[in-house]
């Protein structure tokens, strides 16, 4: 699992965001940009905030995929399911097809399914407020 991690998932930093905190299966999902980070190392946006942070976030973001409650019925490669295929047409097909065989893989660790939504993280902030305590008093 971690060759596989290292190979296809190489220093991705996700962020989950659950909008309704009584709804579990409902929440937003992307992963953050390590060029993106103030602080360089990827690694300390999870050692600072922990993988369960205490504080609430705003995630500002392009929606990539809202799957569907039902089976996909769109087949990618229908186009080649025909009598005669052309040469350079049986290539193609056999090359797609090649790819088709890690659908399986990629359906186990997939992240966005029914009624997550995957995003793309533009912006992740969290806002404060100043400790009324604290503030000054004008003379």
């Amino acid at each position: 699992m971690k060759t596989w991690i290292d190979a296809f998932l190489p220093n991705i930093t996700n962020i989950r965001v659950y909008p309704f905190a009584d709804q579990h299966d409902e929440h937003i999902f992307g992963h953050l940009a390590s060029t993106n980070f103030i602080i360089e190392d990827p690694t300390a946006f999870h050692f600072t905030y922990g993988s369960f942070p205490t504080e609430r976030f705003t995630m500002l973001g392009i929606i990539t995929s809202v799957p569907l409650n039902e089976q996909e019925t769109f087949t990618l490669l229908q186009e080649f399911d025909k009598e005669n295929l052309a040469d350079y047409e049986r290539v193609e097909k056999a090359f797609r097809g090649m790819f088709r065989g890690f659908d399986g893989i990629e359906a186990m660790v997939r992240t966005c399914r029914y009624p997550r939504v995957l995003v793309h993280p533009i912006l992740v902030y969290r806002q404060s407020s100043s400790n009324a305590a604290l503030q000054r008093t004008s003379c």
